[in-house]
């Protein structure tokens, strides 16, 4: 089986991206592939994490087909389009792999992960932000929303329960075109209505 860790971040999270990398090394020494794709990194600062962590694959994400979507509306300091490019794990650019395991960026890798590295199946844990009513919309009352919704018979959905995007393992079984394309959809009917933007985005995918 072939896998690969993925990371997004931009400029402004070189510093716990660094943390991570040197983390993830060595507390997981025998680690699949590390793919980190990039948004607004200066040369400098490519050039310089390649002569730290010389075991990574750096990816431009202006070359994924998948980079932005609409905007985080929670705090606009968490608004960061680069965070979509985790979808780009389900075209084809990554189809070599069988297993994507995406990690946040401000993770800190204490032991091996090959438990999830390893799963047959996708792989997601709870959110736990308190205030129920805007896990995933910004006002999941709006009239608009409640017809899209029970456009695709998710008008009884329980939105109380939400997935965290932070970790999350994608096996090659849910990386379809289909899947893809389901995402496309939501993200062009809903995307007014998404609080936390591509996390909004994974839970109204799941459902």
């Amino acid at each position: 089986m072939t896998a690969a860790v993925l990371v997004t971040v931009d400029d402004r999270y070189a510093d716990p991206l660094h943390l991570f990398l040197g983390s993830l090394h060595r507390h997981y020494p025998r680690h699949p592939d590390v793919l980190v794709c990039t948004a607004d990194w200066s040369a400098a600062l490519h050039d310089r994490f390649r002569r730290l962590f010389p075991f990574v694959t750096w990816i431009d994400v202006a070359d994924l087909e998948w980079n932005t979507g609409p905007p985080m509306k929670h705090e606009e300091a968490f608004d960061r389009s680069v965070m979509y490019a985790r979808w780009a794990a389900f075209t084809s650019r990554f189809d070599q792999y069988d297993q994507i395991l995406y990690l946040v960026v401000d993770t800190l890798v204490l032991e091996p992960l090959d438990a999830l590295v390893n799963s047959s199946q996708m792989v997601a844990f709870e959110e736990l932000f308190p205030h129920k009513t805007t896990l995933v919309f910004t006002d999941r009352t709006d009239a608009a929303l409640q017809a899209l919704l029970t456009a695709d018979g998710l008008d009884d959905h329980d939105w109380n329960i939400a997935a965290n995007a932070g970790v999350i393992v994608l096996p090659r079984s849910v990386r379809t075109p289909e899947r893809l394309a389901a995402a496309w959809r939501i993200t062009s009917r809903n995307g007014p209505h998404l609080m936390w933007g591509d996390q909004s985005l994974l839970n109204g995918w799941m459902a």
